[in-house]
């Protein structure tokens, strides 16, 4: 049950006082958060050191063709009224979280673990922060809720612990992390599924983040178990986030941009129009946060098609030259 963190770079310039602490300025997700991509790699890599001062090495990395890009966005889902971000690498992995100037409270969405499918809603949310979080740091929460496995449904009771369990260096192919904190996260849920039986899940996710280069974790290690009626299934997937070479304080969003958006709303065609010669593209997403197409500018204008649209409120960001955040938005289609 891959946790998606946050996901979301945003790049924050802490400063060297505190580096290895995790705040919500430089760790929650927030709407429009710059999107992030990760790369898979080879599952063999193990568990490096804990404790303040730990030397981490993954040099070299062997790095998968496997990319999963994860979006943010403003989250606006019945199911899940609390939460007000969701971060999502598609309709299958969605997560849903609310963050505060004192912790992150993440409320459930719906993920595949291991090939199964499961939507799961926490009504006690599990606490995936509280801020501000050092080295030695640790975060206890009782969990519960509801759950849908092979279609059936549910309710689980469990727990779930965060630890920043260590701090130090990190060295990423030929990359070199100081300040990094590590977050290390056990989530054990107990469900039970009338008529199909017991579900119990268990995962175990350490991410490695560098605040003063990137708000999504530079490296995980998440290793994840299913057992159900129809037996146990474990996995363990590593991944590094695709920019890490050139990730860094200097990659800071841009002032926002002058932008048209109209008419708004449109049955048939939407204009963006820009003079900033830094905008690149226009994503747009639905309101589950799941991409519904990208388009570039040509001459600052694009004339965006939207008569195949279904009748939505669509969330809107353009991108830059750098893949900075320079506009967000929102517009209607209306039939």
């Amino acid at each position: 049950m891959k946790k998606i963190i946050y996901s979301l770079i945003i790049i924050c310039s802490a400063s060297a006082l505190n580096a290895q602490t995790l705040t919500q300025a430089n760790h929650a997700p927030a709407a429009f958060n710059k999107n992030f991509i990760t790369t898979q790699c080879d599952s063999s890599i193990t568990i490096g050191a804990s404790g303040v001062g730990a030397v981490w090495n993954y040099s070299p990395i062997l790095r998968t063709s496997i990319t999963n890009t994860f979006v943010t966005s403003s989250a606006s889902n019945a199911s899940y009224p609390m939460a007000d971000v969701s971060v999502s690498s598609g309709s299958a992995n969605i997560s849903y979280y609310k963050a505060t100037s004192t912790g992150l409270n993440y409320y459930g969405g719906t993920i595949s673990a291991n090939g199964i499918p499961i939507m799961i809603n926490y009504t006690n949310p599990a606490k995936f922060a509280q801020y501000p979080f050092t080295s030695v740091s640790s975060v206890t929460s009782t969990v519960s809720g509801n759950l849908t496995v092979f279609g059936n449904n549910g309710t689980f009771t469990g727990n779930c612990n965060v630890t920043a369990d260590a701090s130090g260096t990190l060295t990423v192919g030929t990359r070199v992390f100081t300040n990094v904190v590590r977050l290390k996260t056990i989530q054990l849920l107990n469900g039970t599924i009338p008529l199909a039986g017991s579900v119990n899940i268990s995962q175990f996710n350490y991410d490695y983040y560098a605040p003063n280069s990137s708000k999504a974790p530079i490296f995980s290690i998440t290793t994840s178990t299913v057992t159900s009626p129809l037996g146990t299934s474990s996995q363990t997937f590593v991944t590094v986030l695709k920019d890490y070479l050139t990730v860094s304080v200097n990659e800071t969003a841009k002032a926002d941009i002058e932008l048209s958006v109209f008419p708004n709303p449109s049955n048939s065609i939407i204009n963006f129009n820009t003079a900033s010669l830094d905008a690149t593209e226009v994503i747009v997403y639905d309101l589950q946060g799941k991409i519904v197409t990208t388009e570039r500018f040509e001459n600052g204008n694009i004339k965006m098609a939207v008569s195949h649209f279904t009748n939505a409120v669509y969330l809107y960001t353009v991108i830059g030259k750098n893949n900075q955040l320079l506009k967000s938005g929102r517009f209607t289609v209306a039939k």
